[in-house]
């Protein structure tokens, strides 16, 4: 799935995970579906795929795997926002040269 998702094709691979899942192949499918949606941003639509598990007490439930990869989204998300509000909001060329294009300030 992830080789769809790579060549730009991820609502291919969502539709093929869809499928199997509904042709009674859950289980692993459901988790890939999950990582796929999350990895898109899609974080509701992630969870309503698998929350019908979120019962289960024993055989596919991904309450657990689905807490784990939003906090990892989330963790990753708040530290990629740090550096975007700690890069000053002008070139490297403009930083090391002054504040206009011929170097004076």
């Amino acid at each position: 799935m992830k080789a769809l998702e790579n060549l730009g094709r991820a609502g291919e691979a969502e539709a093929y995970l869809r499928d199997l899942i509904a042709a009674k192949h859950p289980g692993w499918y459901e988790n890939a579906l999950m990582e796929l949606l999350i990895r898109q941003g899609r974080f509701d639509d992630a969870i309503e795929a698998v929350k019908h598990t979120f019962d289960d007490l024993y055989d596919g439930n991904l309450l657990q795997a689905t807490m784990i990869l939003l906090a990892e989204q989330a963790s990753t998300t708040r530290q990629s926002n740090s550096r975007k509000d700690a890069a000053p909001n002008s070139s490297p060329r403009t930083r090391r040269f002054g504040s206009g294009p011929t170097g004076g300030g």
